[in-house]
């Protein structure tokens, strides 16, 4: 007779595009300027928030290309015996992102390069008898490259860790200043 072999057919939809929100922790870390170690005496503030939107628009078999915009903020004030000084500082970025999947895309490599704002706002000193100085708001252009390896321990939830640098350029307005920054993050993240 007549003997028929019958499997199941399996169909897999692959999506054309990829939205992915991320957050989390980061700190921003400033070696190339001295005037934080002069003032805040640290480089480094351990108070930070991340914030990432990225929007996968090509996909291919070797990578996939996208931009996002990539918020990271601080909080940096130092104590000291005759004022008190604070200030939060923001560097905004738009990137261009290519990431190239491993492990049966569970596994990705983000390459990012872009521009953006870098910003310092309320900046101000606090003396004694609630005196405080006016505030100082700081608006300068800025470049970054940055890279993230991005893990999916389920098919949409993620978790990222990522290193970026940034140079800001002051030169709109006083005090002029040439800067870069360190800004490694853990972030945790959904894809839409």
């Amino acid at each position: 007779g007549l003997k028929f072999n019958y499997t199941p057919l399996k169909i897999q939809f692959k999506k054309a595009q990829d939205f992915d929100i991320s957050g989390g922790y980061s700190f921003i870390w400033i070696p190339g300027d001295n005037t934080f170690e002069e003032y805040f005496h640290t480089q480094i503030s351990a108070l930070g928030l991340s914030l990432r939107a990225t929007y996968i628009f090509l996909k291919t078999k070797k990578a996939y290309y996208g931009i996002s915009l990539n918020l990271a903020n601080c909080y940096y004030a130092n104590t000291l015996p005759k004022y008190d000084l604070s200030t939060f500082f923001t560097i905004a970025n738009i990137d261009f992102n290519v990431q190239f999947p491993f492990m049966d895309k569970k596994l990705f490599i983000d390459v990012r390069g872009g521009a953006g704002l870098t910003a310092f706002y309320d900046m101000h000193f606090e003396f004694a008898h609630n005196i405080s100085s006016p505030p100082l708001y700081v608006l300068a252009p800025s470049v970054s490259l940055g890279s993230s390896v991005i893990f999916y321990p389920t098919k949409r939830l993620f978790i990222s860790f990522g290193f970026d640098a940034a140079v800001s350029l002051n030169i709109f307005s006083e005090p002029r200043m040439f800067m870069y920054s360190l800004i490694p993050s853990l972030e945790i993240g959904y894809q839409f």
